[in-house]
């Protein structure tokens, strides 16, 4: 593909800099001014790249040139920081950032999600843009619906890994988010984020799905609230009513009580459900008891374990723990009066026989940082309670660090498994006992019934078995799910 460059004002320069080194050629580069248009029409260019201030606003006007002179051809604009005036981001066919700075940046200021790419995927954009131009009508989208916005970094941990193999696998059609909190999904993820409760939005947006996921996560239980479980029915009833294929990925189920709900669930997995992929043996079981029979169900990790973690080393920026520690991620249940001083019991005899001084991570700190600090105040014991907003690559970065992780919640047991550290879980509910069996470990302790001596005996089998942690090995099984039925037409 032929490239052309316009190129000047404040950010040229580094804009320039960084499309060279992700390997991009131009034929030509043009100076910021009144003629480009012409000079761009007549150069018979497959794609222009806007960079720096006057580049990218010259390059509005070679937009309305190209589109008066109906030629499919994609402008591409590096964002500029340094843009004084405000810019129409969207209306440009690619917005390319250097990093996730410049990103939020481009998202806050109007840029379409599905629209921006990292100046490395140079190329990539410029290839996307032309295809996505001679397409002409865009294709009907993918909407993922999970629980997601209510800043879970395990439920994130999630998304990322599937919205990666989604951008992978259909470039070209628009991702859209359900979300407590779509502002919030939009800058974090770069995507399209609609609200849960919006049904005046909902209705629209899933006439124009090909492709509905409810997932990951244990979206299919009313071990909380019989409520979640009917908005989750809902939502997977009214996509399949509007014509979307629908996939449950990388889901638990259950526990689901009641005959009622059970029955409910059943019907609507069995009429509504295109395939089901559950991420552990108990879900699989528990589709088998409801009588779910009618939609193919798969096996495959949790999503999250698609995440590579050469790319989350180095994430954390806080204040790092030091020597050897032992990390606690605990969350609030039914009988925390005396779960937890037992666990401040453990860890304080953790700390005294072995060194392990205690850090307590909160992977949905509205509701984890409360307990944490409860349980930190009963020890006699230096400890450390991670305050800072995180991400699930900085959890990764402090697991990593771990001696040992003691978990009631998955993904930081997810996270420990990923980088080769002992852990012990706290089943409090049942993906928590399914992980650990599928995984291999019997280091498992209940929480309705743990002791301090059940938690320090969990956490000696978990430290006997350092060199046999379970780490997981490469499975493609969830992408070659996602590509069978992304690739099958719309009913």
């Amino acid at each position: 593909m032929k490239l052309v460059c316009i190129s000047g004002g404040a950010g040229a320069a580094e804009a320039l800099t960084a499309l060279e080194r992700a390997g991009v050629q131009f034929d030509g580069i043009l100076k910021a001014g009144a003629d480009c248009a012409a000079q761009v029409l007549e150069s018979g260019a497959g794609g222009v790249f806007c960079i720096g201030e006057a580049g990218v606003q010259t390059g509005l006007f070679v937009l309305r040139a190209l589109q008066k002179a109906r030629a499919v051809r994609p402008v591409l604009a590096v964002f500029c920081p340094q843009c004084q005036t405000p810019v129409p981001w969207h209306l440009f066919d690619a917005v390319l950032c250097t990093g996730e700075t410049q990103r939020r940046a481009a998202l806050t200021a109007g840029a379409d999600p599905f629209c921006l790419f990292w100046t490395a995927e140079a190329q990539t954009a410029a290839e996307t843009a032309i295809r996505r131009k001679q397409a002409g009508k865009p294709e009907k989208g993918i909407v993922v619906c999970g629980s997601y916005g209510l800043g879970n970094l395990g439920d994130d941990a999630m998304l990322t890994a599937i919205l990666a193999d989604l951008r992978r696998l259909a470039p070209d059609r628009r991702i859209t988010v359900i979300s407590r909190n779509p502002s919030e999904t939009r800058l974090t993820h770069g995507v399209d984020a609609v609200h849960s409760f919006a049904l005046n939005r909902l209705i629209p947006l899933l006439l124009q799905t090909h492709f509905f996921i409810s997932g990951g996560g244990t979206l299919l239980t009313n071990l909380t609230s019989s409520r979640s479980l009917r908005y989750y029915l809902m939502m997977i009833r009214l996509a399949h009513r509007l014509g979307a294929r629908v996939l449950l990925y990388s889901c638990g189920i259950g526990p689901i009580d009641g005959k009622n709900d059970r029955k409910a669930t059943a019907a609507v997995l069995n009429r509504c459900a295109d395939a089901i992929a559950v991420r552990d043996g108990a879900s699989q079981k528990e589709l088998a008891a409801l009588g779910v029979n009618r939609p193919p169900v798969f096996s495959m990790r949790d999503a999250a374990f698609s995440l590579r973690p050469e790319a989350m080393t180095g994430a954390f920026s806080g204040s790092r723990p030091e020597g050897r520690y032992a990390v606690y991620a605990i969350r609030p249940w039914t009988r925390d009066a005396s779960f937890l001083p037992t666990l401040a019991a453990a860890a304080a005899q953790l700390w005294r026989e072995r060194g392990l001084r205690p850090v307590f991570l909160p992977m949905e700190p509205a509701k984890d940082l409360p307990a944490a600090e409860t349980t930190a105040a009963m020890l006699q014991a230096p400890y450390l309670v991670l305050r800072e907003p995180m991400t699930f690559a900085a959890v990764f970065d402090i697991i990593q660090h771990a001696d040992l992780v003691i978990s009631m919640r998955l993904h930081a047991l997810i996270a420990a498994s990923l980088a080769g550290t002992p852990f012990a879980g706290i089943a409090y509910d049942v993906k928590i006992s399914a992980f650990l069996s599928d995984a291999g470990s019997s280091a498992c302790v209940d929480y309705d019934r743990a002791s301090a001596e059940d938690l320090l005996e969990a956490a000696d089998e978990a430290l006997r078995q350092k060199d046999k942690c379970f780490v997981p090995a490469p499975d493609d099984a969830g992408e070659a799910i996602l590509k069978k039925y992304l690739t099958e037409k719309d009913r």
